[in-house]
C-alpha cells in the first residue's frame, strides 16, 4: 500500500509537526494494533522496534496488544522495543520457556511464569513504571470465559495489574495451562476471539489504525483439525460451556478479520482508516513455537527494515 494512505499521512503529519499525545492539533484517534502469536510475535516486535528507531512512538494515541503483541506493546511504550525484541531469540527460544518433555510430567509445554517472573524482571527487565505513566495507554485484549467474548484490560495501577493482564492474554489453552482468574472472571489467550485486536480498537473509537501482522502477507489460518474437534474442544468445554465451539471457530474468526482489514485498506475516502504491515507473501512463516535463534533474529530484522523502508524516506 502506498505511503499516501490516510494512516501514513496522519503518522507523518504528526511526526513532522511534533504532535504529542497530550497535546493534539487534530481530532483523530490513531491506534497501534499489535498481533501476537507466541514466538511469531518476534515479527511484530521487530516492527515496533522499527517505529521506535524512527522516533514514532509519540504519534500514537493508544496501543492495543493481543498475546505476545501485548508484551511487544509494553516494551514499546517503555522505550525498550529493540531491547524487548531480543527476548525471542535469546530467552524464549530455550527449554526454560518451551519444553515438550513437560508433557510427561503433567505440566504445560510453555512456561509463562518464566517470562513474567524471570525474563521481564531479571533477564530483560521491562521498565514497567514507564508503561503505567505513559500518556499513551496500553490496552490488552483477553478472552473472557464468563462472557465468551474479547475484553480489553487497561488502566493498570501497578506492576501486579499489568503483569496479570499480560499473563492472561498469553494463556494459550493446553500449551500454557488453564485460565487465569481476574476480578471474578476467567480469562484465556486473546486469540480465542481476537488475535488481531482491530474490532476492539474500532469499538474504542479509533479513527485510524496501523496494524502489525505476524503472518506473511496473504496468509490464512487452516481449518480446525480432527484433534481440535474431537479432543481439545470437548475438553475446553469443561472450563466453560460453549468455549469449545469458540475454539473451533478460531480459524474462521481470524480469516474474517483479515478480510475485513484488507477490504478497509482499499477505502481511502471513508473512515475508519486501516493499514496493515506484514512480511512478504514468500517469506517462510514462523511456527508459534519456533526456537531457531537465527530464524527468529532474521524475522525481527526483516520486520524492522520493512517499517523503516516504508516510513523513513517520508520523514
Amino acid at each position: 500500500m502506498a505511503p499516501d494512505h490516510p494512516v501514513y499521512r496522519l503518522i507523518l503529519d504528526r511526526a513532522l509537526s511534533g504532535s504529542h499525545p497530550e497535546v493534539r492539533r487534530d481530532k483523530y484517534k490513531l491506534g497501534l494494533v499489535i498481533e501476537g502469536g507466541a514466538m511469531r510475535g518476534v515479527v511484530s516486535a521487530g516492527m515496533v522496534a522499527g517505529l521506535e528507531s524512527l522516533g514514532l512512538r509519540r504519534v500514537f494515541d493508544v496501543v492495543y496488544g493481543a498475546s505476545a503483541g501485548a508484551f511487544n506493546g509494553a516494551y514499546f511504550l517503555a522505550g525498550q522495543a529493540a531491547f524487548g525484541t531480543t527476548i525471542y531469540y535469546e530467552n524464549l527460544n530455550t527449554k526454560n520457556f518451551i519444553n515438550f518433555w513437560r508433557l510427561f510430567q503433567g505440566k504445560p509445554v510453555v512456561n509463562l511464569e518464566y517470562v513474567l517472573k524471570k525474563v521481564l524482571v531479571e533477564e530483560k527487565p521491562l521498565h514497567w513504571p514507564s508503561v503505567l505513566n505513559s500518556p499513551i495507554p496500553l490496552k490488552i485484549v483477553v478472552s473472557s470465559l464468563k462472557m465468551l467474548k474479547p475484553v480489553l484490560l487497561s488502566g493498570f495501577q501497578n506492576k501486579e495489574e499489568l503483569f496479570e493482564a499480560l499473563y492472561a492474554t498469553a494463556k494459550m489453552p493446553w500449551l500454557t495451562g488453564g485460565p487465569v482468574e481476574i476480578g471474578g472472571d476467567l480469562f484465556l489467550d486473546a486469540g480465542l476471539f481476537q488475535s488481531i485486536p482491530v474490532f476492539a480498537a474500532l469499538e474504542d473509537g479509533c479513527t485510524h489504525m496501523l496494524i502489525l501482522l505476524t503472518r506473511p502477507q496473504g496468509s490464512r489460518r487452516k481449518k480446525s483439525s480432527l484433534w481440535d474437534k474431537y479432543l481439545f474442544a470437548p475438553l475446553i468445554n469443561r472450563w466453560q460451556k460453549g468455549l469449545g465451539d469458540c475454539y473451533l471457530r478460531m480459524p474462521d474468526t481470524y480469516n474474517e478479520c483479515l478480510s475485513f482489514i484488507h477490504q478497509k485498506e482499499k477505502d481511502q475516502k471513508q473512515g475508519p482508516f486501516l493499514i496493515s504491515l506484514s512480511l512478504p507473501a514468500d517469506y517462510p512463516p514462523l511456527s508459534r513455537l519456533e526456537k531457531n535463534a537465527e530464524l527468529l533474529r532474521r524475522a525481527a530484522a526483516e520486520s524492522q527494515n520493512l517499517v523503516c523502508r516504508i516510513l523513513q524516506n517520508r520523514l
